[in-house]
């Protein structure tokens, strides 16, 4: 049957940082999944406006999901998402932080399943 993967972390956004991971998933060799939801956070509500978020699969950004800025959603509701991973792709969060300064407890989840295939 189908496995789960549930990955959250958090991590300090250096500041002036690009495109940083977040948290990530790489689904095992000979296996298949499906990205089915994602979640960011961030603990001073101040920093909102100067970190944007991008989802990435296999390197590439998920269209519409490549340019996020604001509260997306938080860790017990998660944005719901459905799209294959292919074998060996990195399911990734990735943060841009806007600011000279660096940003303590930046978070993000992704989750979905992923099976032999």
């Amino acid at each position: 049957g189908d496995r789960w993967f549930n990955e959250a972390a958090p991590i300090t956004l250096a500041g002036s940082a690009s495109r940083t991971t977040v948290t990530s998933f790489q689904t095992p060799p000979g296996f298949l999944g499906i990205f089915r939801a994602f979640a960011t956070a961030l603990e001073n509500a101040a920093d909102w406006d100067i970190v944007t978020w991008a989802v990435e699969i296999g390197g590439h950004p998920v269209p519409g999901f490549e340019s996020l800025r604001g509260p997306i959603s938080d860790i017990l509701y998660p944005v719901i998402i459905l799209w294959p991973i292919f074998r060996g792709q990195l399911v990734q969060v990735v943060a841009t932080n806007a600011g000279t300064t660096d940003i303590e407890n930046v978070t993000a989840m992704v989750r979905g399943t992923y099976f032999i295939g």
